[in-house]
């Protein structure tokens, strides 16, 4: 930010959802990490925003998301061949990174991925009763 000829390194905090129409310009909520002298709240000023990388995430339904052995999981397909009778799912453990009402996105599951989207608490259950045997 610029401001009194004298250049602050702030940090975006929040960008406000509504697009001015007639200007296309969007307001975005700034934090300062320095003192300033007569900086005052609501104050206009010209800035240059930097942009990282661009990060790209897989999102999943929140419905998806199971709370596992102490880690997030979603429920995928298991692939292992084995000659006993194994369960047709099995726990992947992820990462939230963001989220919405809807979606969360998520680290630790590949995009386009199959994944149980709805009702994961029924895998969770048949998941934890296999694990105590059955009963023999």
């Amino acid at each position: 930010v610029e401001y009194a000829d004298k250049k602050i390194s702030t940090h975006i905090t929040q960008i406000m959802p509504k697009v001015d129409e007639d200007t296309q310009r969007v307001v975005a909520l700034s934090s300062v990490d320095e003192k300033v002298d007569n900086l005052f709240i609501n104050t206009y000023v010209e800035a240059t925003l930097y942009f990282g990388t661009k990060l790209q995430y897989p999102a999943v339904k929140k419905s998806a998301l199971s709370f596992f052995n102490n880690e997030w999981v979603v429920f995928v397909p298991n692939e292992e061949e084995n000659e006993k009778e194994e369960l047709a799912y099995v726990p992947q453990v992820v990462e939230i990174v963001a989220q919405d009402d809807t979606y969360v996105g998520i680290k630790g599951l590949k995009t386009g991925a199959v994944y149980v989207s709805a009702e994961s608490y029924y895998v969770k259950s048949a998941l934890l009763k296999s694990s105590l045997g059955d009963g023999d």
